[in-house]
């Protein structure tokens, strides 16, 4: 919870007036952080539920991210308000999410993987549409199998498979910080990395590219 409060913290620097969902599947307490973020944020709303651990567990946890984001989308008041939302998972921030949102111009903003992994996208930080998520993405972690190799980032390239770049990604590279829980390393955005994949990009639509 410290790293997921850090991040919390240095986002409420950034976008104090956006709303935030902060959504746990372990069933978590929010009672002794809830005082210090309410006062960090002009409006914020905390949902705790219980995943399905043995799914979970056998699946991976781009299962459980999937149940987060399914919950919090069917109870979350916020996020009944508006058409579209941005994601970022726990323990990690980015420090250009107001350029981000801004450049929001598609059905979704994912930014593709790194160029030795073409079958996947980064399920970091993205921004989306809510029709669009609920037509192509609320069941793609359903088909997560970590176990063999088949993660959330394959399930979610699987499900915008085809569509043309315009539509699915970014204009803007989110410059994400924080520390992966699942893998053990602490994120910080390399400016040589960020212009190779905004060139990408950019490339792709110009060029009528299709993932």
């Amino acid at each position: 919870m410290r790293s997921t409060m850090m991040a919390l913290l240095k986002f409420s620097e950034l976008c104090r007036d956006i709303p935030i969902v902060i959504c746990d599947g372990s069933g978590y307490d929010f009672s002794n952080e809830q005082k210090l973020l309410k006062n960090k944020f002009s409006n914020l709303e905390f949902l705790s539920f219980h995943n399905d651990s043995e799914r979970v567990r056998t699946l991976g946890k781009g299962y459980g991210e999937g149940q987060i984001v399914c919950y919090a989308l069917a109870h979350s008041e916020i996020l009944k308000k508006y058409d579209d939302f941005a994601k970022c998972t726990s323990k990690l921030w980015v420090s250009n999410y107001r350029a981000c949102v801004d450049g929001f111009t598609g059905m979704a903003a994912f930014l593709t993987a790194p160029f030795f992994s073409p079958d996947k996208v980064d399920t970091r930080f993205y921004i989306v549409n809510k029709a669009f998520y609920f037509e192509h993405l609320l069941h793609a972690h359903e088909k997560v199998d970590d176990l063999n190799g088949f993660h959330l980032e394959h399930a979610f390239f699987n499900a915008i498979r085809g569509m043309p770049y315009r539509r699915v990604l970014g204009k803007n590279i989110p410059e994400t910080y924080g520390h992966s829980g699942s893998v053990g390393i602490h994120f910080k955005p390399s400016k040589i990395k960020n212009l190779i994949k905004k060139s990408k990009v950019v490339l792709g639509v110009l060029s009528g590219r299709r993932v």
